[in-house]
């Protein structure tokens, strides 16, 4: 497949939502035999949407700008359609979409990806002891979690990723998650930067 618009983008990502609905698997899907077979105000395919494209504004105001005016869900309805989602669904929508984008680009038959992490800033919560860290003396702390990526740089494209708590950072651990459960039938030059030096990784 190829995308020459941004509505060919758009199609194929919701073409991946629905065919995770239809499998209907435990894997993705709270009580999957019952979750998401009413017509609703907020199907499957906007509870999957609607996180991805929310911005920093309140729960209300993302709800605003996301649904069709008279067609607001409450905040509280929107929760809990989420709640009946698991988290790997979200990763298999990552991989299928990912997958259907062609890999044209290499490198002498390689695929070129390279390996680096970054923080990503949460809500501030010093109750929670995954992802609130103080580390610098008189200032409040800061909530964060850690992003691994692994990126094809010839073709931009997300291969995978993976995210661990603020306070559980190891992008080693994180770099062979993603070596382990990689296609055993891809051939990969991996970049990473001294961070991730290991003898392992060489």
């Amino acid at each position: 497949m190829t995308f020459s618009s941004a509505g060919q983008v758009k199609t194929a990502l919701i073409n991946v939502v629905n065919q995770i609905l239809e499998e209907k698997s435990d894997k993705f899907v709270i009580n999957p035999e019952t979750s998401f077979q009413r017509v609703r105000k907020i199907s499957f395919e906007n509870t999957m949407l609607f996180p991805m494209l929310c911005t920093k504004g309140s729960l209300c105001s993302e709800i605003l700008s996301f649904f069709p005016h008279g067609k607001l869900p409450s905040p509280s309805a929107m929760c809990q359609r989420r709640s009946l989602i698991k988290s790997e669904a979200y990763r298999e929508m990552f991989l299928r979409f990912s997958a259907s984008i062609p890999v044209r680009n290499k490198y002498k038959g390689y695929r070129v990806v390279a390996c680096d992490g970054t923080r990503l800033n949460l809500q501030y919560d010093p109750k929670n002891p995954d992802t609130f860290m103080s580390n610098v003396r008189d200032r409040k702390g800061i909530n964060q979690m850690h992003l691994v990526v692994f990126h094809a740089l010839l073709n931009s494209v997300y291969v995978d990723a993976v995210t661990k708590y603020g306070n559980d950072i190891d992008e080693y651990d994180a770099a062979n998650i993603m070596i382990d459960r990689s296609d055993s039938e891809s051939k990969d030059i991996l970049i990473f930067d001294r961070g991730f030096d290991s003898i392992n990784l060489f």
